[in-house]
Order: C-alpha cells, then structure tokens, then sequence
C-alpha cells in the first residue's frame, strides 16, 4: 500500500481477493474488545461470543462495523466513545487503515464503508471491489477528520 504514501488522493479503490473476509471481520472486532476494559465484554456479550466462535457468522444488527483509509495524524486505540452525533462507537486507527464499530445505532455513516457483511461472504475466492475515502485523524475525538488547515482555522 505505497500509495497511501505518495501524492494526494481522497479515496483508494482496489479488489480484495483470496481472503477469508470472515476471520477479517472477527479480527477487527477482537481489536475493539481487547482494547476495552472488561465491562466492554461484560456489556456486549454477543462480541465475544461472535468472535470466539470461529464457524459463526450470527451477529446482531445492533453492531455495524465501517472501515476507512488513514495515513495521517494519530493513532486511536479503539475505547468506546458515548456521543452526541453518533451514539456509542469505537475507533481503531493504524495505518493504512481506520476502522468504527457502532453500536445501536440505526443510522448508516455514509462517508464510511460499512463492511458488516464481510460475515455473508462464503468463499474465499469472492472478489469484492472497496472504495475507501481516505480521513485523517488530527483530533482524539471520535470520528472527527478535520484535516490540518480545518483545525487551523477555528
């Protein structure tokens, strides 16, 4: 992913291929309940059953999870965020990539590529084509990708 390095760009699109999108999912997800403390698991059991269960594919509705691409800024760790705009979320960043999981919230974030299904896709063979905008994370505030010159401004 040199790309995500060199030049300007707001979004990178690519097609994965070969990947057990399932175990990708689950690894993400057991980022979030690693980096949270244990009321995180004791609040959301249906996680880590998820994830400890390597052949389930069962996961409530009330989770969703967004990716994004990253190459600026800090790292955020994952902790769960109770806010105003977006309700209860966590956000993982390492680059090249940024990753949210909300929780009971109805509404989609847009901006986002939600790959909740990723848990839908049988075969390792799938191809799936990805659109990632490309956000920076200058701010510690969830989900807030002001870029350097927005910050400066106010």
């Amino acid at each position: 992913m040199q790309l995500l390095n060199e030049g300007e760009f707001k979004a990178i699109q690519f097609t994965s291929i070969d990947i057990d999108y399932l175990k990708i999912l689950k690894q993400i997800i057991s980022i979030f309940i690693c980096n949270n403390q244990p009321f995180f698991t004791e609040s959301y059991p249906d996680l880590l059953n998820f994830v400890k269960n390597k052949d389930s594919r069962e996961l409530s509705k009330r989770y969703k999870i967004y990716t994004y691409s990253n190459n600026e800024g800090q790292l955020k760790n994952g902790n769960i965020n109770y806010t105003n705009l977006y309700g209860t979320i966590c956000e993982f960043t390492f680059r090249p990539f940024g990753y949210v999981l909300s929780i009971d919230n109805e509404n989609t974030f847009s901006h986002l590529l939600e790959i909740t299904d990723f848990k839908n896709i049988l075969s390792e063979k799938a191809e799936v084509k990805m659109i990632l905008n490309k956000y920076p994370t200058f701010l510690p505030f969830p989900m807030d990708y002001k870029s350097k010159e927005e910050i400066q401004k106010t």
